[in-house]
């Protein structure tokens, strides 16, 4: 039987509901604070660099927002499990995803290759402050190309961590299971997810901007701007705290559905 995104979002939407009062506290603790590590510690630019500090933040708000997404989902598959079960669960399987995150890193820096070559070819000055509409055509279209494998990757590796949490198979053969389980509705999850993304993007981006105004005159107002700059930080980690129980809870009930065909 064909799967429908429709009635797997359906079934999501009232698993949230249902348990909102663990999933909302532990998403704020782990993904929220992630966030806030992230948003505090890493460069307003590129061509400000990273410090010591910026490269700290970097891996330990990216560490907490992994364990926070598969605690959710450990959540969602497992029955009666408490908070506390299922973040020690994922701290369990987080060093298994790291690998497949430092498999994936290596496999994406080998696409990008020929994009360097073909930047070096075109005797293009490369800066921070390029923009992609500075990039020669070849190089644009082959930034596209490697941005549409990715998504379809994405797709594809959707129910990954979902697998592992639920199975904890060896990394190789999770990444070939989560491939053959979605084989078939790929395209219906690359839909998916754009939506994901376009939603994300404006909700966080409105809220940045919003909260970056009004917080940004109340630091001007008591004189003390970087407060201001904080709290607009953490507002948008709050959001995106809570977007990342949606895509959580849909991981794993996708996965659900599969598993059961």
């Amino acid at each position: 039987m064909p799967i429908s995104m429709s009635a797997v979002w359906d079934e999501s939407a009232a698993l949230i509901r249902r348990e909102s009062h663990l999933l909302v506290p532990l998403a704020l603790a782990t993904v929220g604070i992630g966030s806030v590590i992230l948003g505090l510690t890493q460069p307003e630019t590129p061509a400000d660099g990273l410090n010591a500090i910026g490269v700290l933040g970097f891996i330990s708000g990216n560490i907490l927002t992994l364990i926070g997404h598969l605690a959710m989902v450990a959540l969602v598959l497992t029955s009666g499990i408490s908070v506390g079960e299922s973040l020690r669960l994922a701290v369990a399987r987080t060093p298994k995803m790291l690998g497949i995150f430092v498999i994936f890193m290596l496999a994406l820096i080998a696409m990008m290759i020929p994009v360097g070559i073909i930047l070096k070819m075109s005797g293009v000055a490369v800066s921070a402050s390029m923009s992609v509409k500075d990039l020669p055509a070849a190089v644009g279209f082959s930034v596209l190309v490697v941005a549409a494998i990715l998504l379809y990757v994405s797709a594809r590796l959707l129910t990954l961590s979902a697998a592992v949490v639920d199975r904890n198979p060896p990394a190789i053969e999770a990444i070939k299971s989560s491939f053959a389980s979605t084989s078939g509705v790929a395209a219906k999850i690359v839909g998916v997810l754009l939506l994901f993304y376009v939603v994300s993007l404006v909700v966080t981006g409105a809220a940045g901007s919003i909260s970056g105004i009004i917080f940004g005159m109340l630091g001007k107002a008591i004189d003390a701007p970087l407060l201001g700059t904080g709290l607009a930080v953490v507002v948008t980690g709050m959001i995106g705290a809570l977007l990342s129980i949606v895509s959580a809870v849909f991981a794993a009930m996708l996965y659900r559905k599969l598993s059961a065909q």
